[in-house]
Parts: C-alpha cells; sequence; structure tokens
C-alpha cells in the first residue's frame, strides 16, 4: 500500500504543473481583447481609419494592383513578343493575383495589410535589383515603375491606418 501512496505522490507535481499550464492557455486565449497577433508581435485594433475602411481601401488596392501587373504584363508581351516573356508574364499576372487574395484573406486587416506591403516591397526589389533585374532587358524600366507603383500606393494606405513613428518603424523592418 505505501508504495502505491508513494507513486501518486510522485505525480501529483506533474499533474500539477499540467494543470497550470492547461489553465494558463485557456486564459490567454480568451483576453485577446484590443490586439491581434503578427508574427508574435501585437498589432493594434484601431487607427486613424477603422478597420472596416482599411479592408474597404485594401479591396480597392487589390483590383487597381491587378489592373497594374496586367497592364505592365500586357504591355511587356506587345514589346518583347516571344514565348519565353508571354509565359513569364502569364505567371506572374496568376502569382500576383493569387498572393493578393491569399493576403487580403486574413481576418484581420493590419496583418493584411502588412502582408500586401512586404510583397509589394519584395516585388520591387526582384524587378528592381533582384534575381528579376533582367528580365525584360531595354524594357526592365517598365516592370521597375509597375513595381515601384504598387508599393507606393499600399504605403499610402499604411500610413493612413499606421501614423507617425509607428508608419516609420514598420516600413523600417
Amino acid at each position: 500500500m505505501r508504495g502505491r501512496l508513494e507513486l501518486v505522490y510522485d505525480r501529483i507535481p506533474w499533474f500539477v504543473c499540467l494543470g497550470v499550464t492547461v489553465l494558463a492557455l485557456f486564459l490567454s486565449g480568451c483576453g485577446r481583447g484590443a490586439y491581434s497577433s503578427l508574427g508574435g508581435r501585437r498589432t493594434p485594433k484601431s487607427g486613424q481609419i477603422s478597420k472596416e475602411e482599411l479592408r474597404k481601401a485594401l479591396d480597392n488596392f487589390e483590383e487597381r494592383a491587378a489592373s497594374v501587373v496586367r497592364s505592365e504584363a500586357d504591355e511587356l508581351d506587345r514589346l518583347i513578343p516571344n514565348f519565353r516573356t508571354q509565359r513569364t508574364n502569364l505567371l506572374q499576372k496568376t502569382r500576383m493575383a493569387q498572393a493578393f487574395r491569399t493576403m487580403l484573406e486574413q481576418d484581420d486587416p493590419v496583418v493584411g495589410c502588412l502582408e500586401l506591403w512586404a510583397l509589394c516591397v519584395r516585388f520591387a526589389n526582384y524587378v528592381e535589383t533582384g534575381e528579376g533585374s533582367k528580365l525584360y532587358g531595354e524594357h526592365q524600366d517598365i516592370a521597375v515603375a509597375a513595381a515601384k507603383r504598387l508599393e507606393e500606393e499600399i504605403e499610402r494606405i499604411a500610413r493612413m491606418f499606421l501614423k507617425g513613428d509607428v508608419f516609420d518603424e514598420t516600413r523600417r523592418q
């Protein structure tokens, strides 16, 4: 009998630790309050414009951005009429449209905005100085201008929501 009691008492600290952990996880999930998460960081639920206004601005951005990507690809197809360019542009139009849609499916429009902003910065870097910087030869400036236009537009939207130091710090990161 004494052996069984010692075995039970040896397990009690583990049960207590397990119970406390489960309780802590449960309680932390209930207290989200005024924040949601982006890569471990907390994003504010309010700002200079409402989240509904931000969502609408992002939806409008998606339409304009897809149009910019299509126009740029069509112009490059016209100027460089070869299969390689057409294939590259078709993939670019499709993948960018999918990426825009995926990022806008976020529950929190602030997270979607930040992810779209990061995508636009990466795309501009890709066509300006990255692996895609020689993709269109003498017509590379068309792709760079389109990517920069997207980056400027999403920054304009981000600036409406993130003010002052928050915008500058986010941009820096």
